[in-house]
């Protein structure tokens, strides 16, 4: 038992481990899975800290161990077609999925209490919600759409700038 709690190769058992124990404690002692919330809320605002670092190193690692700028066009062109068909399929089953089950067929809208009109974002209020005013803001707002674009382009002018821009590289490359 203590190799599967200490081994790394049992990451999946001491989840499922943790999952059970999770789920008694909340069926037969609620109060005290209420007094211990804080210890979760404080371990959820670790991982909302590590995100933005930890997507800014993956992504501009991964563009700059590219290399070149032919071979960055190469691989973002096809990076675009396969998230456009995986958009088109995923969309594809959706619409499927809808078909068949009906979800909201029986739902009487009068009884839901909502009387205005649905309003869906244009497609310039998209892009203009993707570059932030104020970059440190969206940083620390949490804005991954904006985050992901600002690290695309700062690791393409990184590439572009070659030699000189050699100590940002091997900067990045340390924290990975």
């Amino acid at each position: 038992m203590k190799k599967i709690l200490t081994s790394s190769k049992h990451l999946f058992t001491r989840i499922a481990i943790g999952f059970v124990i999770g789920i008694l404690l909340g069926l037969f002692l609620p109060q005290f899975s209420l007094d211990i919330k804080f210890i979760g809320d404080i371990y959820l605002n670790i991982i909302k800290v590590m995100i933005i670092p930890i997507i800014f190193v993956a992504v501009s690692t991964g563009i700059i161990n590219i290399g070149s700028g032919k071979d960055l066009g190469r691989i973002g062109f096809k990076s675009i077609i396969v998230f456009v068909c995986m958009f088109v399929f995923t969309a594809g089953i959706g619409l499927v999925i809808s078909y068949l089950v009906r979800p909201g067929l029986r739902i009487d809208i009068e009884a839901t209490g909502y009387d205005g009109e649905v309003t869906s974002p244009s497609a310039e209020d998209f892009f203009m919600n993707i570059i932030p005013e104020n970059l440190f803001m969206a940083l620390s707002e949490g804005d991954i759409l904006a985050t992901i674009l600002f690290t695309v382009i700062f690791s393409v002018a990184i590439v572009a700038v070659g030699k000189e821009a050699e100590p940002v590289k091997n900067f990045i490359k340390s924290n990975i």
